[in-house]
């Protein structure tokens, strides 16, 4: 009998820098629907170096972050890891501060890497000091949840 995949939904972000924590914000919609009981919802927020552990558990990951792709504000895409490369230029390596990128990366070297990981990302409006999302981005947390819930049903169901 095969076991069902441990799958997890991971949330990053930085609730304090507007659209960045539109990860959170989907996850904690998220667990207030239906899910399969294989499919874990984890909020890392800028959780760093911690992401290393929480896939570690997975056989399957979904990354929920904001990422800018230069789409317009609330346009999704979902890729994996090896499909595109950080821009991002790190002033140190520090538990709060590390790539996502980075850190699945170390996350393959320490071979604890699930077999799939697929980064769920969205386009923000705006990144900067304050809470709360722009109205783009707030307005569509129920179809990007929705969506996410889609990915991670399709995936329990293969």
């Amino acid at each position: 009998m095969k076991k069902d995949p441990q799958i997890g939904v991971i949330g990053v972000g930085n609730v304090l820098v507007g659209d960045d924590g539109v990860g959170i914000a989907v996850v904690e919609l998220l667990r207030s629907g239906s899910l399969p009981k294989n499919v874990s919802i984890i909020d890392m927020g800028t959780g760093g170096l911690g992401l290393i552990h929480a896939l570690a558990k997975l056989d399957v990951a979904v990354i929920v972050d904001a990422v800018d792709f230069g789409g317009c504000p609330g346009e999704t895409r979902c890729f994996s890891p090896g499909d595109v490369r950080s821009l991002k230029e790190s002033t140190g390596l520090s538990t709060h501060e590390c790539d996502l990128l980075n850190a699945i990366e170390l996350s393959k070297e320490l071979g604890e890497l699930p077999e799939t990981i697929l980064i769920f990302a969205i386009q923000p409006a705006k990144m900067g000091s304050g809470t709360g999302l722009s109205p783009p981005l707030k307005s569509r947390l129920p179809e990007f949840a929705k969506e996410v819930r889609h990915m991670v049903t399709d995936m329990d169901n293969t």
